[in-house]
């Protein structure tokens, strides 16, 4: 940090503070850099590496690490300061990046929060969680077209292109020292306001927090379960491609995948359900009289 912190939230309260982050992703490792710019006497700098397992890393990823990370500083340094009135606080913000999905997904108040399943769901509802607290604080989202030095040189880019590309090259600079190829897997620490902070063998869970704990908890013996009453038609349950699978269950709509589940597992109206449930007085085939008709 340059200079005073009270000239940042005098800026801040005047609505003259601009605040730019971008990320930086490669090799299932993510990185972001930001700046609060208010002269360059009295600007905040910060770098950050992205939590959460190596398949969730992600460009988009990078980039709501960054925007986070600026919500998070701001809203820690008006709580240190107004303790007792820190929701009370007004003022402005302007805040650019080149993801402009990330950028509507944080800040526009009438987008609707993601679902638990998305993969950034942690993140993202942090991230509006921190907003959510400071009320009179306003943030105006603004984005930056990226890697415009690429055709333009910088010295005629406008102040956003300018700090855009000095914060790319930042998070660059900053994921290069901390990835390691043989210990590739990002920091697993906790994040802030995010809906819970758990993690499992060491690997931060950032989405579908009940299915992923149910999956761990109990996941081996619902298989074991399944092999014991053969479901699994002599095979074992090492043998289904479980990832596959998943995926082909998403694309379905709920009703597809109840009705899918219930015939995997047999619990659908065959003749021996049926005499299960009193509903009828036999097993039988209704079309062909096999005497137990079962899945």
């Amino acid at each position: 940090m340059y200079g005073n912190i009270l000239e940042l939230i005098t800026s801040i309260r005047e609505g003259e503070c601009r605040a730019v982050s971008d990320g930086s992703y490669k090799d299932h490792f993510g990185s972001s850099s930001w700046i609060l710019d208010v002269g360059d006497l009295h600007s905040v700098l910060g770098d950050n590496i992205i939590p959460g397992p190596a398949e969730a890393q992600s460009s988009y990823r990078s980039e709501l690490g960054g925007l986070y990370s600026i919500v998070l500083f701001v809203n820690r340094v008006i709580k240190y300061l107004y303790s007792d009135t820190y929701n009370e606080f007004q003022g402005r913000i302007r805040i650019g990046c080149d993801g402009e999905s990330a950028l509507k997904r944080c800040f526009e108040r009438e987008q609707t929060v993601c679902c638990c399943r998305d993969t950034d769901y942690d993140i993202i509802t942090a991230t509006r969680r921190l907003i959510k607290e400071l009320p009179n604080l306003h943030w105006d989202y603004f984005h930056i077209k990226g890697h415009q030095d690429k055709n333009v040189p910088y010295h005629k880019l406008d102040i956003w292109a300018q700090l855009n590309v000095d914060m790319d090259a930042r998070a660059k600079s900053y994921r290069h020292r901390h990835y390691s190829p043989s210990s590739p897997l990002p920091p697993q620490h906790a994040i802030s306001m995010a809906p819970w902070n758990i993690s499992i063998n060491g690997i931060l869970v950032i989405q579908n927090f009940r299915l992923t704990v149910r999956e761990h908890c109990s996941g081996k013996n619902i298989k074991a379960y399944w092999e014991e009453k053969e479901r699994f038609k002599g095979k074992s349950c090492d043998d289904i491609d479980w990832e596959s699978l998943k995926i082909a269950m998403h694309e379905m709509n709920a009703g597809r995948r109840r009705e899918f589940v219930k015939h995997s597992t047999g619990n659908f109206g065959h003749g021996k359900n049926m005499k299960r449930w009193k509903k009828r007085d036999t097993s039988e085939c209704a079309r062909c009289g096999v005497p137990v008709e079962a899945s």
